[in-house]
């Protein structure tokens, strides 16, 4: 990215007759130092096993949200969303 932050992506897909299918997959957006600004994920995080999503997450700085699976787009748009703001 410009501003020197790194967006870091990971699906595994099962490409099947109908189609396909994302076992796995991660979305992890890093400032410049390394630090996560927020991440994507279903892993079996322990700590989220009470939110509503499990598997499915949001990393925050401080916290986990609920969060299912965002498009590529939608990552896209959230990130540039962010860099528009820090300018």
């Amino acid at each position: 990215m410009y501003n020197g932050s790194k967006l870091h992506f990971k699906e595994f897909v099962v490409f099947e007759t109908a189609g396909f299918k994302i076992l796995k997959y991660g979305y992890n957006y890093l400032a410049q130092d390394g630090a996560m600004i927020f991440r994507y994920d279903n892993a079996l995080d322990p700590q989220a096993k009470n939110l509503p999503t499990y598997p499915e997450h949001k990393h925050m700085p401080q916290k986990m949200l609920p969060a299912k699976r965002p498009s590529f787009k939608e990552v896209l748009k959230e990130v540039s969303g962010l860099i528009e703001v820090k300018k």
